[in-house]
């Protein structure tokens, strides 16, 4: 069953970041969903989430998704090897997929995770590096379905909830219409030179974004943007 994370689990320093979820694959299948119904910017968006894993290698592990159709989604998930794929597939083709190589198992350790898309680029950054290794490593031109009128969902494939995850997740943010550096959500400690959170309420979320602290226990998908477009849960 989820938890409230303690407070400053994410990192000393920098932001205080007080609160999160744990997602257990263990138990039952739990995630959260939204139903957007306006069309933000499908070409320009940034997501950013600070997770710690608490399963690895097994299986696919969601961190987000959204879902018009078999034939059209964006994902970004743990793979069964824990490199990270963030892709999108539109028409049934994978417009763009950028998997790692770099392979996320430690238990222990709190990874930032940045994902922007623009017409052209999609760029991954880990606790503030961008990404430059991959096994797969294409870019797309067109839209994607992240921002569009669909179901988006967190920690799991919107399609009936399968490949659920377990892990910790702390600060999720999304941005419609900006493609952000990690800089936007996180900084270097000048006393660790740890990779520490940003405060992130003063940026513009654009039509569809959002921002999950995590900090209302009794409505944990509660969004704190503005926008008012809390998410769902599922077995939470």
């Amino acid at each position: 069953m989820p938890i409230i994370i303690p407070a400053n689990s994410a990192a000393a320093g920098g932001d205080f970041v007080t609160n999160g979820v744990r997602f257990n694959t263990q138990s039952s299948t739990e995630y959260m969903q939204r139903n957007m119904s306006n069309t933000g910017n499908l070409q320009a968006w940034t997501v950013s989430v600070w997770v710690k894993r608490a399963v690895i290698s097994d299986g696919q592990h969601m961190l987000f998704a959204s879902y018009s159709n078999s034939s059209n989604s964006t994902e970004c998930f743990f793979e069964g090897n824990d490199s990270l794929n963030f892709r999108d597939k539109e028409g049934g083709s994978f417009q763009f997929q950028k998997k790692t190589t770099q392979r996320f198992r430690d238990p222990s350790a709190w990874y930032h995770l940045v994902m922007s898309s623009s017409a052209g680029a999609q760029k991954i950054y880990v606790n503030g590096v961008e990404v430059t290794a991959f096994n797969d490593n294409t870019n797309g031109s067109g839209t994607s379905t992240w921002n569009g009128p669909y179901s988006h969902s967190i920690a799991a494939n919107v399609n009936g909830g399968a490949d659920k995850s377990g892990l910790y997740m702390c600060e999720f943010t999304s941005i419609d219409g900006q493609t952000l550096t990690a800089s936007s959500f996180g900084e270097f400690s000048e006393d660790s030179e740890i990779w520490v959170p940003k405060d992130v309420t003063g940026l513009t979320f654009g039509t569809n974004g959002f921002y999950l602290p995590f900090q209302n226990s009794s409505a944990l998908g509660e969004d704190f943007s503005g926008n008012n477009l809390d998410f769902a849960t599922n077995n939470m």
